[in-house]
């Protein structure tokens, strides 16, 4: 999918799947997703 630029999102037949381990949480997919499908979460990444 072209709105993540992480490639955590993939077509496969007629769905959308999500990789988690690839996604970054930018929300991207989220505002780019015409059918309002994608709910996006805040979620902790890491602490330094």
């Amino acid at each position: 999918m072209d709105s993540c630029q992480f490639n955590a999102l993939a077509k496969v037949k007629d769905d959308i799947m999500l990789f988690q381990k690839l996604c970054h949480g930018c929300g991207a997919c989220e505002i780019a997703c015409r059918y309002d499908a994608i709910a996006y979460k805040k979620r902790e990444i890491g602490k330094i």
